[in-house]
């Protein structure tokens, strides 16, 4: 019998650089916060899958001090925060602008040229 994987829908960036995730129950997720609060620089591949994870729970995430305090945080700047922005904008944004990009209709630029 399998565990079920809880689902992500919190994470907590501390300002001493340590992480909480938290499930729909307010249980803590200690193998994502392991991964995410590694700062071995061996263990980026498992930080990447854990960011990858909270990605697809589409988890709020906070910066957060001890008191009490934590104020709304994207993914994106989790992601830059945790040393991990060149993989985000080359592995999540980048593909999505590349997208977009795609089917929008290019500018008429003839009316420029003529000037």
């Amino acid at each position: 019998m399998t565990t079920p994987v809880p689902q992500i829908t919190e994470v907590c960036l501390f300002t001493n650089r340590q992480v909480m995730v938290f499930d729909q129950a307010g249980n803590q997720i200690n193998n994502l916060q392991a991964d995410l609060s590694s700062t071995e620089s061996y263990n980026d591949y498992k930080l990447q899958s854990a960011l990858e994870e909270v990605i697809q729970a589409e988890a709020t995430c906070y910066i957060a001090r001890w008191n009490g305090w934590r104020a709304p945080l994207s993914i994106e700047e989790l992601a830059y925060l945790l040393g991990q922005g060149t993989w985000y904008w080359e592995t999540i944004k980048k593909p999505e602008w590349e997208a977009k990009q795609a089917t929008e209709e290019p500018e008429d630029v003839s009316a420029e040229e003529s000037l």
